[in-house]
């Protein structure tokens, strides 16, 4: 999902261009990351990853019951009915008040993450569905989506003081707690949370800035009513 060559474009290439004549080429960008998201997510167990990243939360945070005001649950509740607002409008299969460490407690399904995979990131793969939910739920998707670590020079001199929510900081004890945020419960080589590129998330912006500031821009029509376009997130 985060290949070499995003590492090299995040070094090399200009920030990316948020006017409406690059439309075609930031979309395309955006859709591309989308893409490899689901295939990504539907290559592995979603349930297996939440509770190998909530035992780890567990092993860091030593036995403390310390609370993080306004961050993700990482523990049992992560992911549930309790995590909001990261988790409001997904499928009733998670919507479990009986949550465990293990996930919550689905009568259809043994793995009900790794089967929402389908529900939710299918959809999104769909240039109309895609653009119409980031035009119409913009800053919830920036909400859900972890964002990148900053560089030096976006850090506070002392840690905790005037953090940028849009960047991490590695000297934060919360940006090694793994949570719902996509995409979720996957590790970095450092094996903190993995988040996408810095340029990724800069070219998700400047498309949710450009839908909103151009609000008539055409999106195509909306998909035919045999193809499910739920415009859900996790």
């Amino acid at each position: 999902m985060y290949s070499i060559a995003d590492d090299l474009a995040e070094r090399e290439l200009p920030p990316p261009s948020t006017n409406e004549d690059d439309l075609p080429v930031v979309t395309g960008e955006v859709l591309d990351m989308f893409e490899r998201a689901f295939e990504t997510a539907s290559l592995f167990n979603l349930d297996a990853a939440r509770t190998r990243a909530i035992q780890e939360n567990e092993a860091r945070l030593s036995g403390s019951r310390q609370t993080i005001p306004d961050a993700p649950k990482y523990d049992g509740q992560s992911f549930t009915a309790s995590d909001t607002p990261y988790v409001d409008v997904s499928p009733s299969l998670v919507m479990s008040e009986k949550a465990t460490p293990l996930g919550p407690l689905a009568a259809t399904t043994q793995l009900p993450y790794t089967e929402l995979v389908n529900t939710v990131h299918g959809s999104m793969m769909q240039e109309e569905v895609l653009l119409r939910f980031l035009r119409r739920r913009g800053d919830h998707a920036l909400e859900v989506i972890r964002p990148p670590f900053g560089t030096t020079a976006d850090w506070p001199v002392l840690p905790g003081r005037d953090t940028n929510p849009l960047r991490r900081d590695p000297r934060l004890f919360v940006s090694k707690l793994h949570d719902m945020r996509m995409p979720p419960y996957m590790r970095d080589a450092n094996f903190f949370p993995l988040s996408i590129g810095r340029r990724q998330y800069q070219l998700l912006q400047g498309l949710i800035e450009l839908l909103r500031r151009q609000p008539k821009i055409p999106i195509g029509d909306p998909p035919s009513p045999e193809i499910p376009a739920a415009e859900v997130t996790q």
